[in-house]
């Protein structure tokens, strides 16, 4: 790499947002490319009171012309360059992403006492990659046996894609959101305060999953999901209390919910997407 393209990359490092790199990188760049021929045709003294330094009064204007384009130019030259780095090693890999997909979950950790949860609910969702080559995930239209209700939709743009030890890809995303129950869910909590609407709760979750292309296409991904603040693992406890009991269950409360504490961790259990397409 030439003396151009380290200056550029370290400036372009030292603050977050684009635009605002490429006009920092652009100014000084700008600002050394003129220092140049104003050092050549300006003349410098050396008097009493330090040196002096002047410049024919011909060059002024030129040089401040030279100068804003300049800068103009090189910012042109450096958006170009940026926008060509943005398709990274991952943009073949998050188009094989976009697309239908249906998601399955289960419940299979302590948290969920004496029962191994299968089936938890399942999903499906539209994987987006935008103009600015990140990952979306919309989730919508919960199918039979979900825990949501069917027009519950939520969008989750934390996503990233990254390769794997594994020699697999792997996909993490972050949400949090309020989520609408369905009736026969939201029957089995009581409320916390009188009035209290318990069809919709607070969940906040992590999931990574891996994957691997096979033939230019991918077609599931799996692996664990993650309760953040611990309301999915107490409505999940909840369920298999009624689930185990039945008839003679009462509606408990989402924050007295029976969560198993030995050995807690966040990890709920396991979560498969399967392409629709």
């Amino acid at each position: 790499m030439g003396l151009f393209g380290e200056v550029t990359d370290n400036l372009l490092k030292t603050v977050d947002n684009r635009n605002a790199r490429l006009g920092l990188a652009s100014v000084v760049l700008a600002t050394l490319l003129v220092l140049v021929p104003v050092a050549l045709t300006s003349e410098f003294t050396c008097c009493s009171s330090g040196f002096k330094f002047s410049m024919p009064d011909p060059y002024r204007f030129a040089y401040v012309i030279v100068y804003f384009i300049g800068v103009f130019a090189i910012w042109f030259i450096l958006y170009l360059m940026s926008s060509k780095d943005a398709t990274d090693v991952y943009s073949e890999v998050r188009n094989l992403l976009k697309g239908g997909w249906i998601v399955s979950y289960k419940a299979a950790q302590s948290e969920v006492p004496a029962i191994l949860m299968q089936d938890v609910g399942r999903t499906t969702c539209q994987i987006i990659v935008t103009a600015s080559k990140k990952l979306r995930i919309k989730f919508f239209d919960s199918e039979e046996g979900g825990i949501v209700r069917p027009d519950d939709e939520h969008i989750v743009s934390d996503v990233a894609v990254r390769y794997g030890d594994d020699s697999r890809y792997v996909m993490f995303y972050y949400g949090k959101f309020a989520r609408t129950l369905i009736p026969e869910v939201a029957r089995l909590i009581a409320p916390a305060s009188e009035g209290e609407d318990t069809s919709h709760i607070n969940v906040e979750y992590f999931a990574r999953v891996t994957f691997a292309p096979d033939d230019g296409t991918v077609k599931e991904m799996s692996g664990d999901w993650y309760d953040l603040n611990g309301n999915a693992s107490r409505l999940m406890s909840i369920i298999a209390a009624a689930r185990q009991k039945k008839d003679a269950f009462q509606p408990i409360r989402l924050r007295d919910a029976p969560v198993s504490r030995e050995n807690f961790s966040a990890k709920i259990g396991f979560i498969t997407f399967r392409t629709a397409r």
